[in-house]
């Protein structure tokens, strides 16, 4: 029998999953934390390489860059002053007639592109103030990173240094992408595991054949999760009188079946686990690329 395909979940569940953990920890699972949700600036270098990316040299039409990517898995919320949209409107043109491209499929792109940005005005002060440093066209950038408290500004110019922002190198993209893949993966094992995995079945069958011990070696978020399946299950009359009859039927057969029903859980708990510390690394990685 050949190895089994590796498990994939899209980036871009972290959104979802995000609202199923919340309501996890209202039902009082609080074991599953939520994924960490980063600010990010971007100057306009990096939006006119985007879309040149997606214009010029992307093959599957239907492929995202990385940064949209990222944007699209809530690993990170991106942010621009106007001022980035009438620079990369003013630059088009050229840029298109540098590549050889059609100037409509610039603005096509670059129409898609702007939903998936948030365009917040930085503070006029701000601004104003920090228009005597050696690059006034950055101000807008650096005030808004300011503003919002964001990790950064992911930029080729050097000048941002020098204004006062925090510079992130394109480098940075890839390992919040990397992040996003691994943590969409751990979680939606964690949250399927607390929502489904052991379910009613396990839970009450556990109980009354002396399984307990495998459910003790499982992580907290997949013990509990059976718990808050079955105590919602039990509250209810009608419910109630059906669990009590189902297990009275099947206590035979539940002892035997619940091993083999714990053996693909523990299996998807390690890899949770697996993917856990790579989502861990992958936070590393961009914090010490954000310190520099």
């Amino acid at each position: 029998m050949g190895a089994s395909a590796p498990y994939f979940v899209p980036s871009e569940q972290l959104s979802e999953l995000r609202s199923a953990i919340k309501y996890l920890q209202h039902l009082g699972l609080k074991t599953i934390e939520q994924p960490t949700k980063y600010r990010l600036v971007v100057d306009t270098n990096i939006i006119l390489q985007e879309l040149i990316w997606l214009v010029c040299n992307r093959k599957d039409k239907s492929a995202r860059s990385g940064l949209q990517e990222v944007i699209d898995s809530t690993a990170a919320e991106v942010f621009v002053p106007p001022k980035l949209i009438y620079e990369v409107e003013k630059h088009m043109g050229s840029v298109a007639e540098q590549y050889g491209a059609d100037l409509a499929c610039f603005e096509l792109e670059w129409e898609s592109y702007q939903e998936r940005l948030q365009i917040i005005e930085p503070d006029d002060v701000l601004v104003q103030e920090l228009r005597n440093g050696v690059d006034p066209d950055d101000a807008d950038f650096v005030a808004l990173a300011k503003q919002i408290a964001a990790m950064g500004i992911i930029s080729k110019d050097p000048h941002i240094g020098l204004m006062g922002g925090n510079q992130l190198s394109f480098d940075i993209i890839l390992s919040f992408r990397d992040f996003a893949r691994s943590k969409a993966i751990e979680l939606h094992l964690k949250v399927m595991g607390s929502y489904l995995s052991l379910g009613a079945l396990l839970a009450i069958g556990a109980v009354i054949s002396g399984a307990t011990n495998g459910i003790k070696k499982l992580p907290d978020w997949a013990k509990y999760g059976s718990l808050i399946v079955i105590a919602l299950a039990y509250a209810h009359p009608t419910s109630r009188k059906k669990i009590n009859g189902f297990v009275s039927q099947t206590f035979d057969s539940v002892k035997k079946v619940s091993p083999s029903i714990l053996e693909p859980i523990k299996i998807a708990a390690e890899e949770a686990r697996q993917k856990g510390e790579v989502a861990l690394k992958k936070q590393k990685d961009i914090d010490a690329l954000a310190n520099g």
